[in-house]
């Protein structure tokens, strides 16, 4: 049975006691710890091979945002994260040495534009022990960059570069992977990071999405050309999918995380779905204290006009440390000067908090307040809020995953408070409820999501948990409206992390207040694969052994 694991290493086995302490000198490197895998046996007798796809210039979090049909087909049979890092500098030279040589730059020597200073006769790219370990298998190297071929790639059998041409590589791959002979191939594309340096690394410029749709179409030409082969039924083949830098709008090289998010998938056809994400770590929330003044955060987008959808959920993470002696909003589109009046929201109430709906008819107006058995707000921690809607019978109530209720709004005509904001935090629709009615609260939020749909339980408390995140894997990935972590440590702009990207936009020059802790009043790590894991992982897959004296800085996530 194939397993995945997260350390390299030798494992160490034997039947007999006796045997083990016999051994235990040869074999004494950490043991891999299993974290998840397949259930499927690797095909006997096969023939292991690589194709190893390099996408320069490809952040992660873009790359989820993306259209990449072909790429999201894979994920069904991949380990893979779109939380990948890399290191700083944040450079292609940097971050394919770090990629084909498993080592970081401290090491290979390469912390340039160029590839100066380089230590590759130390730290060679992978070829090299490739072809110590079977001079017999066939490697090749096609690449929109002449520079990484000349001065990275060593031991190529057939080594190709066309200068910034895509195009022709995924031609010339096309042919390569229609050879039988054809072993490791590693395929280098170069359009995405060109579309990122001339207009920017982001979900909201045009030229990178499409660049990114375009790398993804060759992905499936590729995928297509491992599949047909002659010799498919007697081989086993392992897909690499990776990048080397992100980037912002204004370039990458450096140390932020925009830079350093990348992407990894490593496929086969009998892996079953591992995707691996961070967890929430940050301990830096907007602060609100409308003590202060008005504060507050909103959208006046009619994407959040709430009678388009007949069924919605919304949650947040809030942390209130006073108790509030009025009831002021956390979430609203309505002009809480009277809870008749059109719109919903969540308001404090006490040290508890209620939800809210009217429609201008007094009779209409329907309430749910927190029982007093569900735990405070106001104790200085961090809460998970929820109102799932189903507007022709019910809403439900949730705090940190529990079910707290529901109330009936079938009767309920207009969902919509037609005030300024179609969605404002921590203020109501009028955002100016603090100068009209005199509300003032001092709280953190997070993680605020919107969905157009009813969240089943069961789904809303398993991501009510402090350190869950969204991915495709989400069961209501896809009905997700809005999702605003408000960890953004900077600025006047809560970014959208949903494929909407719908930002709200901050009003009052509120505080970034480091608190010291994070979602889980803890500080969290997050295991991600790194540049580095990419070679180290096919050297497991092609059953190389690794050698301590390769030093190598990566790990192996699927053992063999």
């Amino acid at each position: 049975m194939r397993k995945f694991y997260n350390g390299i290493g030798t494992r160490c086995s034997g039947v007999l006691m006796l045997a083990l302490l016999l051994i235990a000198a040869g074999c004494n490197k950490p043991r891999y710890d299993q974290i998840g895998g397949t259930d499927e046996d690797p095909p006997s007798g096969k023939h292991r091979k690589v194709l190893i796809i390099g996408i320069s210039g490809a952040r992660g979090e873009v790359i989820l945002k993306a259209p990449i049909p072909n790429i999201r087909k894979m994920l069904a049979n991949s380990i893979y994260s779109f939380d990948a890092l890399t290191e700083a500098p944040t450079l292609e030279s940097t971050g394919w040495s770090s990629t084909l040589t498993g080592v970081w730059g401290a090491k290979h020597g390469v912390l340039g534009a160029g590839y100066a200073g380089n230590n590759f006769d130390k730290y060679p790219m992978l070829f090299k022990h490739v072809k110590e370990f079977d001079s017999k298998l066939k490697t090749v190297s096609i690449s929109a960059d002449a520079a990484l071929n000349t001065n990275l790639v060593s031991d190529a059998d057939v080594k190709e570069s066309f200068g910034n041409e895509d195009v022709k590589v995924k031609d010339k791959a096309l042919t390569a992977l229609a050879d039988a002979s054809s072993d490791v191939v590693l395929v280098n594309f170069k359009g995405v990071d060109a579309a990122g340096d001339q207009y920017g690394f982001d979900a909201s410029v045009p030229e990178y999405m499409q660049a990114i749709a375009t790398a993804d179409a060759y992905v499936g030409e590729l995928l297509a050309a491992v599949e047909s082969r002659t010799s498919a039924k007697n081989e086993d083949w392992l897909i690499v999918i990776s990048s080397d830098h992100g980037g912002t709008l204004t370039g990458h090289g450096g140390n932020e995380y925009e830079s350093r998010n990348i992407f990894t998938v490593f496929y086969n056809k009998n892996f079953k779905a591992n995707p691996i994400v961070k967890s929430q770590t940050n301990t830096t929330f907007l602060k609100i204290n409308q003590v202060d003044g008005l504060q507050y955060a909103y959208s006046d987008s009619s994407l959040y006009k709430f009678n388009k959808y007949p069924q919605f959920t919304f949650e947040m993470r809030v942390k209130v440390d006073v108790v509030m002696k009025s009831d002021p909003a956390f979430a609203s589109n309505k002009d809480w000067g009277s809870g008749g009046n059109p719109g919903w929201g969540l308001f404090v109430s006490g040290q508890r908090w209620r939800f809210n709906v009217g429609d201008g008819i007094s009779a209409n107006r329907r309430d749910f307040a927190a029982p007093e058995t569900a735990p405070v707000l106001s104790d200085g921690k961090w809460h998970h809020i929820a109102v799932s809607v189903n507007k022709s019978s019910f809403a439900r109530i949730y705090q940190d995953g529990a079910f707290l209720g529901e109330v009936n709004v079938s009767g309920v005509t207009n969902w919509e408070g037609n005030q300024k904001a179609t969605l404002a935090i921590l203020e109501d629709g009028t955002i100016d409820s603090r100068n009209e009615w005199g509300y003032e609260l001092k709280a953190n939020f997070a993680d605020v999501r919107l969905w157009n749909t009813v969240i089943d339980p069961t789904t809303l408390a398993t991501y009510a948990k402090c350190d869950t995140t969204v991915t495709t894997n989400h069961p209501y990935y896809e009905n997700l409206l809005g999702w605003w972590k408000a960890n953004d440590a900077k600025g006047a702009i809560l970014k959208d992390y949903s494929l909407r990207n719908s930002n709200l936009k901050v009003f009052g020059g509120p505080k970034w207040e480091e608190t010291g802790k994070n979602l889980c009043s803890a500080i969290v790590q997050a295991d991600v694969p790194k540049t580095v894991d990419v070679t180290a992982q096919i050297y497991s897959w092609l059953r190389i052994p690794i050698r301590p004296e390769w030093s190598l800085d990566g790990k192996v996530w699927i053992d063999n």
